[in-house]
């Protein structure tokens, strides 16, 4: 097995790319951080660097990373990870699950904002841009052809905090679902409650089916959604099991570590990957 390891200090974004002279394995990553604190994207993101170009690249872990953290990356199995990246509405970049940023909207925008806040001085307001009559929603993840790692035949749990303005759209109008794709999706949603003017939970749980090929998670509220109504979000979670085995690649690939922020005072990184 070899090893390398790298480390500096000072301020600085971490860009770390390495490429083994051989097809290899890697089996752990290892990060040590200090920093000022992150006001943007705070992912450590460990990828694949495909040799045929960076649309190939594939990434295999996201983590927050923010003040000082000790985190490592290891083939296993996780019961309950934390599937939604930026969930806690602190960041520009919309909450989504892991590896992507950019949601999946109908007839709505989808806009962080600091007028109400369950945790932390922001949240993201739902408005609605279409007419009552049609459909609106926002989706996390909506794909028949892949799972975005979770796993079939598992059990996963949607929650977030919701806030709706009173005198507009009823909570029993506002749902939540889950779903996964076999042939066409079955899903499962659950409903807020007729609570105004204040932070309520809503979660929904659904056991994936064991032959599916897509997934779904979404923000869906009923038709009769007039336009410009509106509510707040906050505190998104997807909680479920995870598995991860070594990350194979072949020779002229390369490993890419990054964490995008200037706020690194010290950071100490390890890499171990051996030849396959």
């Amino acid at each position: 097995m070899a090893y390398l390891n790298d480390s500096s200090q000072g301020a600085g974004a971490i860009n770390r790319i390495i490429t083994p002279s051989t097809d290899f394995q890697i089996e752990e990553v290892r990060i040590h951080l200090e920093s000022d604190g992150a006001t943007t994207d705070e992912s450590f993101v460990t990828s694949i660097g495909a040799l045929s170009g960076e649309a190939f690249d594939a990434v295999f872990d996201s983590q927050k990373l923010i003040g000082m953290a000790d985190y490592a990356w290891q083939p296993g199995f996780d019961p309950n990870y934390k599937w939604i990246d930026r969930g806690n509405c602190e960041s520009e970049t919309p909450p989504m699950i892991k590896t992507e940023t950019v949601p999946i909207s109908l007839r709505a925008s989808w806009a962080q904002s600091s007028t109400q806040a369950y945790t932390g001085p922001s949240s993201f307001k739902f408005t609605a841009t279409g007419g009552g009559g049609t459909d609106i929603h926002i989706s996390f993840v909506d794909t028949i052809t892949g799972l975005h790692g979770v796993m079939p035949g598992e059990r996963y749990v949607l929650s977030m905090y919701l806030w709706l303005p009173s005198g507009a759209l009823l909570g029993t109008e506002l749902k939540i679902a889950m779903a996964d794709y076999v042939g066409g999706f079955g899903s499962t949603r659950a409903t807020a409650q007729n609570l105004y003017d204040q932070w309520q939970e809503i979660s929904v749980v659904r056991i994936l089916r064991n032959s599916a090929t897509g997934f779904l998670i979404r923000i869906d509220p009923d038709d009769v959604m007039a336009l410009n109504e509106l509510f707040y979000v906050d505190d998104i979670s997807l909680i479920g099991p995870r598995f991860t085995q070594p990350q194979a690649a072949r020779r002229g690939d390369s490993i890419k570590i990054a964490w995008p922020n200037s706020e690194a005072i010290e950071y100490g990184l390890e890499v171990i990957w051996q030849a396959a």
